[in-house]
């Protein structure tokens, strides 16, 4: 049974590598680079929210203050896609187990679709049996 520490690392080293791929991949293009930020953390058990849970940041963005918000389910895991009024593209996704949010400043539509390709072609990878 591989344990949690174990399988979050392996979340992480993917989600960087992910974002370096980013980076690159809009450096090569223009100078004009994407940031991708992330933050993830367990998904809470019926209300007990701890410090460092995860939080679908795309569902608590107020409604006035965002021009659409889409959801839908990919790969298995709930995605939540928000679009601010100010160009904030937030990217929820989450398992039974664990969520990440994607935050960048999406100011074209190529940003916006960049980075929803980026994050969504993100997998998790299986972590070895111990």
């Amino acid at each position: 049974m591989r344990s949690n520490a174990s399988r979050r690392y392996k979340i992480f080293a993917a989600s960087e590598e992910m974002i370096r791929r980013v980076v690159h991949t809009r450096a090569a293009k223009r100078s004009s680079l994407l940031i991708i930020q992330y933050d993830m953390g367990p998904v809470p058990k019926r209300g007990l929210a701890l410090g460092g849970s995860f939080v679908n940041q795309a569902a608590q963005r107020p409604q006035k203050d965002r021009l659409w918000i889409k959801e839908q389910t990919v790969g298995g895991r709930k995605v939540s896609v928000a679009y601010s009024k100010g160009g904030q593209l937030i990217i929820s996704s989450a398992s039974a187990a664990e969520g990440i949010n994607f935050s960048t400043m999406a100011k074209t539509s190529e940003d916006v679709a960049d980075a929803l390709l980026m994050v969504l072609s993100l997998s998790e990878k299986k972590g070895e049996k111990q």
